[in-house]
């Protein structure tokens, strides 16, 4: 499940690097589980690189593109609004 609704958008400017990063305040429903009980839904934050991409906004449901990181891990990649 890799679709998530944007409950806030959070923009600025590193003051580390200069660069512009986008923070995207999500919520989603929990994933099924057997060794838990799960009510409501989940939350998480998820940082861009850039600026907001175009057509995501408080309220839009988004999905993201990953790629393999530096270390291995997923790294998102893009951020298309669905």
């Amino acid at each position: 499940m890799n679709e998530f609704e944007v409950l806030g958008i959070v923009t600025g400017v590193s003051k580390k690097s200069g660069r512009a990063y986008t923070m995207l305040h999500l919520t989603r429903d929990f994933t099924e589980s057997n060794s838990q009980i799960r009510q409501g839904k989940e939350c998480l934050t998820q940082f861009i690189d850039g600026p907001v991409p175009s057509g995501v906004y408080a309220g839009s449901t988004v999905q993201f593109e990953y790629t393999i990181g530096d270390n291995g891990y997923p790294k998102v990649c893009g951020v298309q609004a669905i």
